[in-house]
């Protein structure tokens, strides 16, 4: 059984304020067209409009409240029902949908905070040269840097969407960590593509070699406050079943051993160690470089702190919550 208004009698009834609130409402609850509805439906929600206006007196007028507490006390009982009945199977339905959907989410947001550091990776570390998905790449004649960028995952986009919408503050510092990253990587690329130069030219020796040297050499002398002496480079005699070439070489000595020169004599390879040692000394405990460090360093802290935000996000779902925000294929 449908309830029919007359069209062209209720029109200008719908203008008006109330009408106005009466129809969205109808609507709300999935109705295509406010005019013909199941009775049930429309005595319900006329009721629940109607009970809402009497709070608003209620507000309005404390005093009539109080003499009509019974009337209150119906009111809301009746109120509930009407909620329960009405929205209560809808809003468990959208629930239900909005979990599945943000469950989806929910390993890349994990794996994305354990690997940020790999799309926003901070300094010029040996262990990652040329390896990671961002950050400072050693090639043969310099440095030249990868920027931080976003995960490849294939929702990434509508988890972005969700965390514009639903999180500003972790978009916002995302964004701020992959320029940051990326700026004060191509700062110190210029430095360590400096020295590197200097080194060609000056010690005839493989400078990116020495220069990647001199950069994890200030790390490690960063974290005993610059007060241990750092170490001489060597000479080493090559073995018969090497490459051919040079038969003495100066090295230093890193993940493994790096052939920073090679020379024809004993004699002429310890010459250039004091050269070398005083090279190493001089831009390892450079301010420039030192002062890049501890930029580096306070970024790490923030992407740790980023990193544990983001976790955050996931364990909330996984607790029972949906994400916040909304992205272009959330349901309806």
């Amino acid at each position: 059984m449908t309830y029919g208004v007359g069209r062209q009698r209720a029109s200008g009834v719908y203008q008006q304020p109330f009408g106005i609130a009466y129809r969205q409402t109808l609507r709300a609850l999935g109705a295509e067209n406010p005019f013909e509805m199941d009775l049930e439906t429309v005595l319900g929600v006329s009721l629940s409009l109607i009970l809402l206006v009497i709070f608003a007196i209620g507000l309005a007028y404390p005093d009539i409240m109080e003499r009509y507490h019974q009337i209150n006390l119906v009111a809301s009982a009746i109120t509930s029902y009407l909620v329960a009945r009405y929205l209560g199977s809808r809003w468990i339905y959208s629930r239900q949908q909005k979990r599945e959907h943000s469950l989806a989410f929910v390993q890349d947001i994990e794996s994305w905070a354990q690997r940020i550091a790999e799309y926003s990776w901070i300094g010029a570390s040996y262990k990652y040269g040329g390896q990671g998905e961002s950050g400072i790449r050693r090639s043969p004649t310099g440095f030249e840097v990868l920027p931080g960028h976003d995960p490849n995952f294939k929702y990434f986009v509508q988890l972005k969407q969700h965390l514009q919408t639903g999180y500003p503050n972790i978009a916002k510092a995302w964004e701020r960590m992959k320029q940051e990253s990326t700026s004060t990587n191509q700062e110190t690329a210029s430095v360590l593509n400096t020295i590197a130069e200097e080194a060609n030219t000056v010690l005839r020796v493989n400078g990116v070699l020495l220069a990647e040297h001199i950069y994890d050499e200030a790390v490690a002398q960063k974290k005993v406050d610059y007060k241990v002496e750092l170490k001489a480079p060597e000479v080493s005699e090559r073995t018969d079943y090497e490459e051919p070439g040079p038969r003495f070489r100066l090295i230093v000595r890193r993940q493994g051993d790096e052939v920073l020169s090679g020379y024809e004599s004993l004699e002429e390879a310890r010459s250039m160690i004091p050269e070398v040692h005083s090279f190493i000394t001089k831009y390892a405990r450079a301010d420039r470089l030192r002062s890049l460090l501890e930029r580096e360093e306070g970024l790490r802290k923030e992407q740790q702190l980023l990193k544990e935000h983001i976790l955050e996000i996931a364990k909330s779902v996984q607790l029972g919550g949906v994400l916040k925000g909304n992205c272009k294929d959330c349901p309806v």
